[in-house]
């Protein structure tokens, strides 16, 4: 949050039609190869990626929340709880790796929107 002193603004929050949702998941793992050369087992190594994915998806959460003013910040809230439906939505039918990949792909393209949105490179 802003001090009283500090000047948040009023950016247009990123609109649902850019919730940065990937066409279709990954169903094949490109990650699993990599985990495994590693000598890695691919489910330890996939969680790994959910739980960094889903860390920088708050971290840029958060930062973009901290530069919103009131109606803003409910407005960006409300985005992020229908993104998460809408993620949660088309990562059911996946199961084990596949869904923890589907997931952790959509988290990554929300971050990069939020991300992009903060330096004002996205459209209201």
């Amino acid at each position: 949050m802003a001090t009283p002193n500090e000047e948040t603004t009023t950016a247009p929050v990123p609109a649902n039609s850019e919730l940065g949702a990937p066409a279709q998941p990954k169903t094949s793992n490109p990650d699993a190869l990599a985990c495994d050369s590693d000598g890695n087992s691919t489910a330890e190594c996939l969680k790994h990626r959910l739980l960094d994915a889903d860390e920088a998806l708050n971290t840029e959460y958060r930062a973009t929340m901290q530069r919103l003013d009131v109606a803003g910040q409910r407005e960006l809230r409300e985005r992020e709880r229908i993104w998460i439906r809408v993620r949660d939505a088309k990562c059911k039918g996946y199961g084990g790796a596949d869904r923890d990949s589907c997931v952790a792909d959509m988290s990554a393209a929300r971050t990069a929107q939020l991300r992009g949105y903060q330096s004002g490179e996205i459209a209201p």
